[in-house]
């Protein structure tokens, strides 16, 4: 039996912890950064909200790895317009020992999940169930769970890989595509330089663009950050903490060096600081 205390924490933390992107990213931002790097058209509102609701499945707190993250979705899914691999292939393709019988596990979702085992893996993380395993259709159908995924497949693959939480976006391209982009042939690095200049578009739409690089190897690429937009365009907040059990406001503060009124500007929504809770997004940062 599932302990009914534990189940109540992680749904609190999971419901809170979607404030993260609303705090580093805004629907105008979003729109332009999609529009801007693919030529596409824009994206829905379903489609922001699903990414501020599921983003905590990616364990982002900071503007730049959303836009790491948002940039390699934008490849993947030729602009968020399609969330299954083209094709599809035929039968017996992705093929894996925990596949179901009369099921295809070829790519879905805007991350483009594939075998058996990642749908296992996935569904097992994200809903405690072997639902995707049972109707891998749902990663293409169902929005939710196409960010889901997605997220899912960044915290466990790229989130923690050496770099990317110094900025490295090469190291994102090499943990998603691996030898396809980042190996020996030379048609590789054309698409991983799109990549790049996607990255980079969502930089500016985002406000954080900095100097321009010219990164000779595109799997290998720090691209600088900094502040690139006036007025009102700029999201105010740079970097959020999650709240962990045992915190408290005033904790917080002085660890980021700042005083209970300093942290309480930076957050105005929270009317009261003593009711903190665990899983909630911080800001920390402007």
């Amino acid at each position: 039996m599932v302990n009914s205390a534990l189940m109540a924490a992680v749904f609190l933390v999971v419901c809170v912890f979607t404030n993260v992107t609303a705090q580093l990213v805004t629907y105008d931002q979003f729109v332009n950064a999609v529009t801007s790097s693919s030529g596409y058209g824009a994206p829905s509102l379903e489609q922001y909200n699903n990414l501020l609701n599921r983003a905590g499945n990616g364990q982002i707190t900071t503007k730049r790895e959303l836009a790491m993250f948002l940039a390699n979705i934008i490849h993947e899914s030729a602009g968020l317009t399609t969330k299954e691999e083209w094709g599809p292939p035929p039968a017996g393709t992705y093929t894996s020992s925990d596949d179901w019988p009369g099921r295809r596990y070829h790519g879905r979702g805007y991350m483009q999940l594939t075998y058996g085992y990642n749908y296992k893996a996935a569904s097992e993380a994200l809903y405690r169930d072997h639902r995707l395993l049972n109707d891998p259709d749902q990663v293409k159908t169902n929005d939710a769970i196409a960010w889901d995924t997605s997220f899912w497949f960044w915290s466990v693959n790229v989130h923690n890989a050496p770099g990317v939480q110094s900025g490295n976006f090469g190291t994102t391209i090499l943990k998603i595509n691996g030898d396809r982009e980042c190996g020996n042939s030379q048609s590789n690095p054309t698409v991983a330089r799109r990549r790049i200049q996607i990255y980079e578009a969502v930089l500016r739409s985002f406000c954080i663009a900095g100097d321009s690089v010219d990164c000779s190897n595109p799997c290998n690429c720090v691209i600088p950050t900094g502040s690139s937009c006036s007025g009102g365009g700029e999201s105010s907040c740079k970097q959020t903490y999650t709240v962990q059990w045992g915190d408290s406001f005033w904790a917080i503060a002085n660890t980021y060096g700042m005083t209970i009124d300093q942290l309480q500007t930076l957050n105005p929504e929270i009317a009261d600081p003593s009711t903190i809770y665990p899983g909630e997004l911080i800001c920390v940062r402007h």
